[in-house]
């Protein structure tokens, strides 16, 4: 078997089944096919971006049953790496969990001013710095356009970073003393890490792949990551100010009280008797004396009295 490829009439390539050795142009070093494929009818040629020029290439097969021949086009189209919706969110998501890792920052510092370390502070908002211009890097190589490794770095950068982020916002718990590592704090991190998973797994399928087939993992992860900063900056805000916990709880008890001190009602169910007539048979005997009682029956149809309080 001999495979023949050309571009404008002119050979590229060159395949000699028998002696099983392939022969490129020079202007075309990096073009190869796989020979096992050739046993399934697959004679593709394949080669490097740089060197695959757009226009009309032709392949021809020869046997020793017989030969063929067949032209294929090359050409280039404009395609962007993400939608402009991914785009936006994955930019969004980014943005947003640094915002709010700043504003549990300086919820911390204002409430916690005088209870830590000053060198704590300036330890944690210069990682917060270096958080923020990472983001921002990555979003400025992370431009709208084709896949590219430009693209692929800036990327990278956003997903990479909120490494740091799960880092601070363990660092914020530990130093706040109203909080610690509490249950609540561990489930944050645990939903931060997942995040994170989340994003490094959609970023390997998204850059193995021209097309990001996967990238609603990658967004998903980034808008985990972004959540948990919002559930952290709450939960920061709220566990420390122990005035607002006291007021729902003296409010809660407010609540009660009034419900305790509603009106209630009492129903009276009285039966009203009614006038009658027994026959008490005293001694058993039939032709003895018989005594003759009166008394009182029951009236069954019930009288009802409310009394409210």
């Amino acid at each position: 078997m001999f495979v023949e490829w050309k571009f404008r009439n002119k050979h590229i390539f060159f395949y000699d089944g028998d002696k099983n050795e392939s022969s490129p142009n020079s202007n075309f070093s990096s073009a190869y096919i796989v020979p096992d494929a050739l046993l399934t009818g697959k004679a593709s040629l394949m080669m490097d971006k740089s060197d695959a020029v757009p226009g009309n290439y032709t392949c021809e097969v020869t046997e020793l049953t017989g030969e063929g021949k067949t032209t294929v086009e090359l050409r280039y189209i404009a395609a962007l790496w993400f939608s402009a919706n991914d785009h936006a969110l994955i930019i969004i998501f980014s943005m947003l969990a640094v915002l709010l890792f700043w504003g549990s920052d300086i919820t911390v510092i204002l409430k916690y001013n005088s209870n830590i370390m000053k060198e704590k502070i300036i330890i944690i908002s210069v990682a917060g710095l270096v958080l923020s211009i990472l983001v921002i890097v990555g979003a400025v190589f992370f431009i709208p356009g084709e896949y590219s490794k430009k693209r692929t770095s800036g990327l990278g950068l956003i997903v990479v970073s909120t490494v740091i982020l799960i880092l601070l916002q363990i660092s914020m718990f530990m130093i706040a003393p109203a909080i610690g590592m509490s249950s609540f704090s561990i489930t944050i991190l645990i939903l931060q890490v997942l995040g994170f998973v989340l994003s490094v797994v959609g970023l390997r399928l998204c850059v193995s792949e021209c097309i990001p087939v996967h990238g609603s993992l990658l967004i998903s992860g980034l808008g985990i990551t972004a959540l948990v900063a919002l559930l952290g900056l709450v939960y920061i805000f709220v566990a420390s100010d122990g005035e607002i916990i006291d007021y729902l709880l003296h409010s809660l008890h407010v609540v009660l009280q009034a419900m305790v001190a509603l009106p209630q009602g009492v129903v009276f169910q009285v039966e009203e008797a009614e006038p009658g007539i027994q026959l008490i048979d005293e001694g058993g005997d039939v032709k003895g004396p018989g005594v003759v009682s009166s008394s009182h029956t029951v009236d069954r149809q019930p009288r009802q009295f409310t009394s409210k309080n």
